[in-house]
């Protein structure tokens, strides 16, 4: 796992609990009744949504390029047989 990945899913981590603390003993109507509670965790929400997002998008990346060695990898096994049969 890379830096970028690991920074990503502590921001998850502290997003998750950030809103395990603001929402701590509280029920749905005191949540309902509470505008600031609301907003602080739908930003949570969003900072993990964001997260996540970064995570794919450098899965995405890290799979391109290890598609693309292997891809090189395997064109030079096969220029290399070629030279050593022709």
């Amino acid at each position: 796992m890379n830096d970028e990945i690991l920074k990503n899913l502590i921001d998850i981590l502290h997003a998750a609990e950030e809103i395990q603390r603001f929402t701590h003993e509280m029920d749905f109507k005191a949540y309902q009744n509470s505008p600031v509670t609301q907003r602080a965790v739908e930003r949570d929400f969003e900072i993990i949504g964001e997260a996540l997002n970064r995570i794919k998008k450098s899965e995405i990346r890290f799979h391109e390029n290890q598609n693309t060695f292997f891809s090189e990898s395997r064109l030079n096994r096969w220029l290399l047989v070629l030279r050593e049969t022709g």
